[in-house]
């Protein structure tokens, strides 16, 4: 026989989509043949579908059998006496125009009065997760754990930085990192290069070294983080293998690095290649925005209310660079003299916009009680390391930890 149900997924079912209402669908469905118990009340008519009772002498043979759920449906569908719960009715379901001959078939309405599941704001949510994600990552440039072991290998001061992050691309050359980076400093990205060849190191030694600092600083400094990274790890590396790679050429390269064995480490690591992923979404909209790194900088200074310049020079842009970059703003009318117009202000803004709008797939694969959870456990561990960035580099580093 034929019945028909409340099809609650918004499923295309074609020549089986029987009925369409404002807030329902039912679908045609083969049942079993089993009793039936007449009196239950109607649905609404807009929802397209003609109903039938049975009397009390009509026979039940044939009729579809429809369990009911009092907790969905309230006294609406209750059957008489609100005793017990009702099995179904007979019904007339049209397809198209009145001339059609009428299916007669059994209603089910299960959860049909249930509301709309409340989507996430999966926007808000990326937004909020974004500082943690990079400041569980970024204080480490700045540790002097990590400066110390850079140090031992030959790379003083942000030249270590540099070559642990830039690891994973390094194989590809200079070139390929300076275009990861974005606003990195393509001087200070070379003599990265250069002092790796002279010193006789290499980027896994830099990249090993900086691991251990992680390890010893998250423990040393931020102890309540230990736990939700090792708990999460699993799950954010879930996540991490199923985000797309095509543009995203730093984060692609984290793919091809051995995973840590060590919980903690691994959980870090999980998290910088969410941080990559992101970062490689931003630089992607900053050219389609028509924006060059030296130029995204100065925007981006202007919109944190930083002193002027000084976003571009804390990342090793030289004085003739960032008056290239002014003069070019200008050209474009995104600045006017010595300060970036409202409309430069405007774009850094549809900017921060739009990476968080394009990097919600991270947490929607994460799922929402996962995603308030990393928030949860990680803002109040990550204050810590925030706390260290302004200890060992200052108050302005490390903005996209920072509310504004």
């Amino acid at each position: 026989m034929l019945g028909v149900e409340a099809d609650l997924h918004g499923e295309d079912l074609g020549p089986f989509d029987v009925g369409r209402g404002d807030d329902l669908r039912f679908v045609v469905f083969a049942r079993a043949v089993v009793e039936l118990e007449p009196g239950l009340d109607p649905p609404p008519a807009r929802l397209g579908v003609q109903i039938t009772q049975l009397g009390g002498d009509q026979s039940p043979q044939g009729i579809g059998h429809l369990v009911e759920q009092f907790e969905l449906h309230g006294a609406s569908l209750a059957p008489p006496n609100g005793a017990g719960i009702g099995h179904g009715s007979l019904g007339e379901c049209h397809r198209g125009g009145p001339e059609e001959e009428p299916v007669e078939a059994a209603v089910a309405l299960r959860g049909c009065l249930t509301a709309p599941v409340q989507e996430p704001d999966w926007i808000a949510i990326t937004r909020r997760n974004a500082r943690s994600v990079q400041t569980t990552v970024g204080w480490i440039f700045w540790d002097p754990g990590a400066v110390a072991r850079y140090d031992a290998l030959g790379l003083p001061g942000p030249l270590g930085y540099i070559g642990a992050r830039a690891a994973p691309l390094a194989p590809a050359g200079p070139e390929a990192v300076e275009a990861a980076f974005g606003s990195i400093s393509a001087l200070g990205i070379a003599l990265t290069f250069d002092a790796v060849d002279r010193n006789g190191t290499s980027f896994d030694d830099l990249w090993h070294a900086r691991d251990e600092a992680v390890v010893e600083g998250l423990r040393a400094h931020a102890p309540d983080i230990v736990e939700p990274l090792v708990e999460l790890g699993p799950p954010l590396w879930a996540v991490v293998e199923q985000l797309p790679t095509v543009g995203r050429p730093l984060y692609a390269s984290h793919l091809r690095m051995a995973r840590p064995t060590d919980p903690l480490l691994s959980g870090w690591h999980a998290v910088n290649c969410i941080r990559e992923w992101r970062g490689d979404t931003h630089w992607a909209i900053v050219v389609a925005s028509g924006l060059s790194g030296i130029e995204a900088s100065i925007l981006h200074n202007a919109w944190l209310g930083y002193e002027r310049d000084w976003l571009p020079g804390s990342r090793g842009s030289t004085r003739e660079e960032i008056e290239h970059g002014w003069a070019s703003l200008r050209a474009k009318g995104l600045a006017d003299d010595d300060a970036v117009t409202a409309e430069g202000v405007a774009l850094r803004q549809h900017i921060e916009d739009e990476t968080d709008r394009l990097t919600t797939l991270v947490w929607e694969l994460l799922g929402e009680a996962r995603s308030l959870a990393f928030a949860t456990d990680l803002e109040p561990p990550c204050e810590l390391l925030l706390a260290r960035v302004d200890e060992t580099a200052g108050p302005n580093y490390q903005p996209a930890s920072r509310l504004r």
